[in-house]
């Protein structure tokens, strides 16, 4: 069963959650993908394991938050940040809400 939630609010607005194969697109390597005007995130189902996809939601809602709050972080520190985010929240077991 996946963990990986339809939807997610991030600032108020309601991101779609697609996933998706990659794999017919051409010479794409990206686990993920983001469309901050039509508020959806893309997961890439091809050749990525469950955490690898949990880890590129995390990746996507952190490149959602630098362009919706305008903090200009570079595409490493982006990366940078989700996958220590990640590893905490998974190796922590850390869940809020219900």
């Amino acid at each position: 069963m996946n963990k990986i939630p339809n939807k997610i609010n991030i600032l108020g607005k309601e991101f779609d959650i697609i996933y998706e194969d990659f794999s017919d697109h051409a010479g794409t390597e990206y686990n993920g993908a983001l469309e901050v005007c039509t508020q959806k995130m893309w997961i890439n189902t091809h050749r990525t394991h469950i955490q690898q996809q949990e880890e590129s939601l995390i990746h996507e809602i952190t490149e959602a938050i630098n362009i919706m709050c305008d903090i200009n972080l570079k595409h490493q520190d982006i990366q940078t940040i989700s996958a220590v985010l990640y590893q905490v929240l998974s190796d922590n077991k850390l869940r809020f809400g219900d």
